[in-house]
């Protein structure tokens, strides 16, 4: 799911569409966060993946930002 809207917000951020790359971005992030809260075991490469998604959500808000 959260490549899946990853990948729309990406399609709409070339297209030029930042606000709609934003919701997408913000949908994808908000599937991270779930997943976060409802894992119970202590998968390290589930955080480590967290972690590198947030950092990209986080540089691709600021750009969005920069451009709306």
């Amino acid at each position: 799911m959260y490549d899946k809207l990853k990948e729309k917000g990406n399609k709409h951020f070339y297209k030029g569409l930042y606000k709609d790359a934003l919701v997408f971005y913000e949908k994808a992030y908000s599937c991270l966060k779930y997943l976060e809260i409802v894992d119970d075991d202590e998968d390290f490469s589930f955080h480590k993946k967290f972690e590198e998604q947030k950092i990209e959500n986080e540089n691709a808000l600021s750009i969005i930002q920069r451009k709306i």
